[in-house]
């Protein structure tokens, strides 16, 4: 029982350093490689954990409010997706983003076995203390990106660390700041202890700040100014903390009054990161969330109980796309804003369950027996409102929602153990009472052999998990970045490499298709391949997307992929009803329309062509391209009066 605790302790131990793995060698290697050491670790220590379980009642979870909360959150995001528009893509998302409902199963694993597992605090200091040794070396990661040392990925001053994201890193950094200041004020007279928490913060600020992400720097800010206000209503017997916490607030007052007061000197619109603060940058930042937002609010109207199921939310901004962001990106699969992001995946329910994750974490720190001070409190209240501020500009990724679930685990084991000795104190006067109830307790477990037949089947479980869940899926990555990257053969190796991808038959089939369809044209373009090879790639391309389009149904970017695909190799008859299909599920994108009037032009039916062209300027005359080609395509109808007033 022993080797086994000791190896889910370790497994979870691994956990802080995961966000350091970048796979080279597969397809979004910032994303997939993370996740899919996450899904591994955690089905390893989660089957330990239930074999430890069925040889020792003490590892059962225990029943308490976060518990119920995150298991009706998962139940109902579970339901939410079975109801939804494509269960198959709400299960397994893509690779892209790596989240789906099989996160979520893997984070209430993750959320059970840390709560009876690491059920003492010195276990949480140790977790805590490891992850903020991994941010401090992440700090010097992001300091040799500045230095020119490591390329940073995303920007040329963007810090973005191993993440490949800026915001990703932002948040990370965000988190352990304020688990940092935690264990700095929980020092107490360790002047090493001090100055080591003290250069740690300075580093993940540092970092933080070069990351230039405007929600969470405000979000770290926001979190900072409660947990001060916190501390000066609460805080009684330390002075000495409440006037630090007084001056600390005046300082970020003034700061701010300074910031807004000089923000059109050259010294802020010359500096990277403070000129994103500009208030005219933020105005232009928060049209554009507003208006994606908008799209969300229109489709929880739409399915305001449970939602769309998770990873469909493209399929409401095509629907509800609006013109006027044709200078946006154009397939935008997340509102930006993880309250929004939830209503359309979960409806209300969701929305609800999620925000309830909070709301008794907080009711637990606050206003129930626990072990923390109210400094403690303030600091928790705080890291609470920074992470849920930031979570208005954005939405989460794996790392954030591992220490999400991990300090949803801290609380809940520091309320458990109070309640626990509560019990001892109250039910169990005397030894011999507690004796009689291990007695009890030894006599209810099952025999030997029946917890050696359940240990064997969930190391069965755990494998066959293992294998469908991850070994294929990651077989699958491979085998497409070999199938799109060039090879020594020729193009008919990459033709293989695709089949065996599609042979898995996994969710990397979808992004498969659309990769196959990018090449495609370029084999075709080619005159050293030969026809038969060129007919070849047409085929099994078609052949795919139709598979795809069963698969993913009502997905207008799929049905512009494909119509798009068969209008470049001059099957036009063939390209419409699908480029018309895509108008009809997203009929105010000019990329849309465009494609569909360039289908009729190929047709040669000029006038059915000048519909669609026209109705992409309509939408947002102040579009150019849209604006031009409608003209081209005027003067090519032979209205030449027309095309010159446009």
């Amino acid at each position: 029982n022993k080797i086994l605790k000791y190896i889910v302790i370790g497994g979870v131990f691994l956990l802080p350093f995961i966000q350091f793995i970048v796979s080279t060698s597969m397809f979004f290697p910032f994303i997939t490689g993370k996740n899919f050491v996450f899904r591994i670790l955690v089905e390893i220590i989660f089957g330990v954990w239930l074999i430890l379980a069925i040889r020792d009642s003490n590892y059962y979870p225990q029943k308490s409010p976060l518990l119920i909360a995150v298991f009706s959150f998962v139940g109902i995001v579970t339901v939410a997706d079975l109801l939804g528009q494509n269960f198959f893509k709400s299960f397994w998302s893509n690779f892209e983003r790596m989240e789906g409902l099989i996160t979520i199963l893997h984070l209430a694993a993750y959320f059970l076995v840390i709560t009876t597992v690491l059920n003492i605090e010195k276990l949480w200091n140790w977790f805590f203390n490891i992850s903020i040794v991994a941010s401090i070396i992440m700090s010097f990661y992001g300091i040799l990106q500045l230095a020119g040392k490591i390329v940073i990925n995303q920007s040329t001053t963007r810090l973005d660390g191993t993440f490949g994201n800026s915001t990703y890193l932002a948040v990370y950094m965000l988190i352990h700041i304020f688990l940092t200041l935690f264990f700095l004020l929980k020092a107490g007279q360790a002047s090493w202890k001090k100055c080591y928490y003290g250069v740690a913060i300075f580093l993940q600020f540092y970092c933080l700040y070069n990351t230039a992400t405007r929600g969470t720097i405000l979000g770290l800010f926001v979190g900072l100014f409660i947990t001060l206000i916190f501390i000066l209503i609460f805080e009684k017997e330390r002075k000495v903390l409440r006037k630090t916490a007084a001056g600390i607030l005046i300082g970020i007052v003034v700061l701010a009054g300074l910031y807004i007061y000089s923000q059109n000197t050259n010294f802020i619109k010359k500096s990277p990161v403070l000129s994103r603060f500009n208030i005219t940058e933020l105005k232009n930042t928060s049209k554009v969330r507003s208006e994606i937002w908008k799209m969300g609010w229109y489709g929880f109207k739409e399915k305001p109980i449970l939602g769309w199921g998770q990873e469909n939310f493209n399929i409401i901004f095509n629907k509800y796309y609006d013109p006027s962001m044709y200078a946006q990106e154009q397939w935008f699969d997340r509102s930006h804003n993880i309250f929004f992001d939830w209503l359309v995946a979960a409806g209300i329910l969701g929305l609800l369950s999620y925000l309830s994750l909070y709301i008794i974490a907080l009711f637990i720190v606050w206003f129930r027996p626990n072990n923390f001070s109210v400094v403690e409190k303030s600091l928790l209240t705080g890291l609470f409102a920074g992470y849920f501020f930031h979570n208005i500009f954005v939405f989460d990724n794996l790392i954030s929602y591992i220490f999400f679930f991990s300090l949803l685990g801290f609380i809940n084991v520091s309320y458990l153990r109070v309640k626990f000795l509560s019990e001892i104190q109250s039910k169990f006067k005397s030894q011999k009472k507690i004796k009689e109830i291990k007695e009890i307790k030894e006599n209810e477990e099952m025999s030997e052999d029946a917890k050696n037949i359940f240990s064997a089947i969930v190391v069965v479980l755990i494998i066959a998990v293992l294998y469908f869940a991850n070994f294929k899926q990651v077989l699958s990555n491979f085998s497409l970045i070999d199938a799109i990257k060039i090879q020594k053969e020729g193009p008919a190796k990459n033709l293989e490499y695709f089949k065996k991808t599609f042979a898995y038959d996994t969710f990397a089939s979808s992004e498969a298709r659309e990769q196959l369809l990018q090449m495609i044209p370029m084999v075709d373009s080619s005159k050293e391949i030969n026809n038969a090879l060129k007919q070849e790639y047409k085929k099994f391309g078609q052949e795919e997307m139709e598979k795809q389009l069963i698969k993913y149904p009502n997905d207008a970017r799929y049905e512009l992929f494909y119509g798009s695909f068969l209008s470049r190799v001059n099957l036009q008859n063939d390209a419409l009803p699908h480029l018309l299909k895509a108008v009809e599920l997203s009929p105010r994108k000019q990329q849309i329309l465009i494609e569909t009037g360039n289908a009729y032009l190929g047709k040669g039916e000029i006038e059915k062509a000048l519909e669609y062209f026209k109705t992409a300027y309509e939408s947002a005359p102040e579009y150019d391209k849209a604006k031009h080609l409608y003209g081209i395509v005027l003067i090519y109808a032979g209205k030449q009066e027309l095309a010159d007033k446009i």
